[in-house]
């Protein structure tokens, strides 16, 4: 469906226009990450989550906001995450 409903404000745009739109499209997706997914559907704020997780909001933001590699965080820092959502590290990472 996402995809239909690009056709009529791209469809008169050349290839190498089309292409830098999609990746802006696809980035934007992409910070959206599954941390932030989870948290959302949790209902849980950044501060809550920071706050039952131990884990600063600067730190959060950062994995959120893809400033930092989620992947590289301490198996603590994820452990945390994950139990204070009600999930798996998985789910997470």
């Amino acid at each position: 469906m996402k995809l239909l409903e690009l056709y009529k404000p791209f469809h008169e745009m050349d290839v190498s226009a089309f292409s830098k739109e999609l990746i802006l499209i696809l980035r934007q997706n992409k910070d959206n990450n599954k941390l932030h997914l989870m948290r959302l559907r949790r209902n849980i704020s950044q501060t809550d989550l920071a706050f039952l997780s131990c884990v600063s909001l600067r730190t959060i933001q950062d994995y959120e906001q893809n400033r930092r590699d989620i992947r590289k965080a301490s198996s603590l820092i994820l452990y945390n995450l994950a139990k204070s959502l009600n999930c798996n590290i998985e789910d997470i990472i």
